[in-house]
């Protein structure tokens, strides 16, 4: 088998070996026992850089394993052995910082010159790649045969234990996608020029906080197959018919929500992150709380949100309780056309209100948005028809699942990041429903969406477009559908 050979570039020149610090080879040597644990994938790249077979020590655990094998390199078992090692393991796992560093440090990055072109391959466009799950050389070789069978021409490009890479003849990654929807394969695909590389390890929260490890993922994986999988590993025990989303975990714990439709590489996922799966603005059950309390609850909820999102401001009617919370924060969004007929103009500052009535925690909050917003689930703050018929429902926000889900114990968090996500316009719902849903107990709408113009504008092929042109989910959909790629996943206790 083949180990990848994309990125980084490695310096053909292998006159000399890298000259390792004591403390740079254990790095090397921590970085690849996390790697290759066990010598079926050791032999993989031990075989790739020609260690002789008879020299293989005994494996008792990775890090003894490896320990013996560098200090046969480092006898001259093998010329140039270090540069070898630290050459063949980017080429799959070079976008972990450690093995980077390392590269960068002795000049393995460093770019080469473009070779001289005799004409030939100028114009030649490149092409897709295809990873493919195959555990072994029969799946493999029936990945190969489906992909020539559709006329891919595949050539492989690497393999590990797990999976197999293969450059194809494709070019438009859809039409690609499409072909591959039709066959049994469990498949990602590397659109033309991007990066074609695994995370050696991942570690995912899921809705109930079991704990799941993923390994060997590749990062052009969607975030919502990772997240449609993580669902999945809990059966048909597990209601799916709420929207999935995905964070991710930075710094001292700060969360961050992730696009659905963009991949492991684009949201910026590295080796040994952490990402949390649940569902969308759903309350967890819990005892009704007494009023005091839970004001104080909502109060630290909405405070610790805005202390771990910089960009999120708060402005209260009172410092003790609050009952009324004005909520400020910047992105991208649509607010309402400027003239007749004419398309929603950009905006990005949006401020909301959110009231905590007197029959608060028993009944859901009021939330009202009070900047100009274009959004299907926000009723018209702006001149037009529907406003004009019913004032008393300026800027209502139907909150979909949190209101039809409410629980006294809902966490205050969730509603700041629906927020966002609805500016964002990833998360919407256009589609009826079978009855009305109530904005504030005055005034419902017979469909699930309080702006008819908003909903049809996201609808058309304009406003699907602009809506993927800000990082939103067009023609938004639960993320729990068939698995493309299927992840290597068991659940564990913790890393």
């Amino acid at each position: 088998m083949n180990q990848p050979a994309r990125r980084p570039q490695a310096a053909r020149q292998r006159a000399q070996d890298i000259p390792l610090s004591s403390a740079d080879r254990g790095i090397l040597l921590r970085a690849v026992a996390s790697i290759y644990r066990d010598m079926d994938s050791a032999r993989l790249l031990l075989d790739n850089i020609r260690f002789p077979a008879s020299q293989l020590p005994g494996f008792s655990s990775p890090i003894n394993f490896w320990n013996e094998v560098f200090f046969q390199l480092e006898q001259g078992v093998l010329p140039t052995p270090f540069r070898l090692v630290l050459e063949t393991v980017l080429q799959t796992y070079g976008y972990r910082d450690d093995l980077r560093e390392l590269a960068e440090r002795y000049g393995l990055v460093a770019v080469e010159p473009e070779p001289e072109s005799d004409g030939e391959d100028e114009d030649a466009p490149e092409t897709c790649h295809v990873i493919v799950r195959a555990e072994n050389e029969e799946e493999r070789e029936g990945a190969r045969r489906i992909l020539m069978e559709a006329g891919q021409q595949p050539r492989e490009v690497w393999s590990t234990p797990h999976a197999v890479s293969y450059q194809v003849a494709a070019t438009e990654p859809g039409a690609l996608r499409r072909q591959l929807e039709r066959t049994d394969l469990g498949w990602t695909v590397v659109p033309p020029g991007r990066p074609d590389y695994l995370l050696n390890l991942l570690y995912v929260q899921g809705p109930d906080g079991r704990q799941w490890r993923i390994t060997d993922a590749p990062a052009a994986q969607t975030v919502g197959n990772v997240a449609a999988q993580v669902v999945g590993e809990y059966g048909a025990g597990m209601d799916t018919s709420v929207p999935t989303v995905i964070d991710h975990e930075g710094p001292g714990g700060r969360r961050r929500r992730m696009n659905p439709d963009s991949t492991l590489d684009e949201e910026g996922v590295r080796d040994g992150d952490r990402m949390h799966v649940g569902f969308e603005a759903t309350a967890g059950a819990a005892n009704p709380l007494e009023r005091q309390d839970a004001l104080y609850r909502v109060r630290n909820q909405i405070l610790d949100f805005a202390e771990q999102h910089t960009d999120f401001e708060v402005r209260v009617n009172s410092s003790t309780l609050p009952t009324t919370y004005e909520l400020r924060f910047e992105h991208p969004s649509f607010g309402p056309p400027a003239g007749a007929g004419g398309g929603p103009v950009p905006v990005s500052r949006h401020a909301v209100l959110v009231q905590l009535g007197p029959d608060f925690p028993e009944t859901a909050p009021y939330v009202f948005w009070e900047t100009p917003i274009f959004h299907p689930n926000v009723f018209p703050n702006y001149e037009c028809d529907l406003y004009r018929a019913h004032p008393e429902s300026r800027g209502a926000v139907c909150l979909g699942a949190i209101a039809e889900s409410y629980v006294p114990s809902l966490d205050f968090a969730d509603v700041c990041q629906l927020l966002i996500d609805i500016a964002a316009y990833r998360n919407y719902g256009i589609e009826v429903e079978a009855g009305p849903i109530d904005a504030r107990g005055e005034f419902a709408t017979h469909a699930n969406f309080f702006d008819p113009l908003a909903a049809m504008w996201a609808r058309g092929d304009e406003g699907r477009q602009r809506i993927a042109e800000i990082g939103g989910s067009p023609e938004h959909r639960a993320m729990n559908g068939r698995l493309e790629y299927p992840n290597v996943i068991e659940a564990v206790d913790g890393p």
